[in-house]
């Protein structure tokens, strides 16, 4: 037994699956991690995370890019786009209905390094793996750091300075 009471729970649990006959897949960040990151679902540019840090546990997006698709069902007028949608490509900002701020420095810098270590680790995979995935991953570029934002009636999202 562990001095951990969700460590005695996960195993109790895991070794009743295992007993059963169960394929066990476990995906549990340590209890101690300061962050965790995940990726829940991507679409039209747009790419939604959990995220959780000392604030709790909340829902982010990172928009890419605005394809030519979006942009033609958006209802928006054009001078509008800008403040409303061009503005967030790069922006981590909280998702609408977790909105209880920007996401902290600490935070961005900790999702940042996430994400280039996931970069690197895919690259390694395919790396290792020529005969499938070739040698030319040029189209994978390293992912850019993205900043926080926050909203501002009138001037629309803002790239805060952290």
């Amino acid at each position: 037994m562990s001095d951990n009471p969700l460590h005695n729970v996960l195993s109790a649990a895991v070794n009743r699956a295992i007993a059963d006959g169960a394929p066990v897949y476990v995906n549990v960040p340590p209890v101690h991690a300061r962050y965790h990151f995940r990726r829940v679902c991507s679409y039209m540019g747009t790419i939604e995370y959990e995220i959780r840090d000392d604030a709790g546990t909340y829902r982010a997006e990172l928009r890419t890019r605005l394809c030519d698709y979006e942009r033609s069902i958006l209802n928006y007028r054009p001078d509008e786009i800008a403040p409303e949608i061009e503005s967030t490509i790069g922006m981590l900002r909280r998702c609408v209905c977790d909105n209880r701020g920007e996401v902290d420095a600490a935070t961005l810098a900790a999702f940042n390094a996430w994400r280039a270590a996931e970069h690197d680790s895919w690259l390694s995979r395919m790396r290792a793996e020529p005969e499938r995935y070739g040698t030319d991953f040029s189209d994978f570029p390293p992912p850019v750091p993205a900043f926080a934002g926050f909203w501002e009636k009138g001037k629309g999202w803002t790239r805060a300075l952290q």
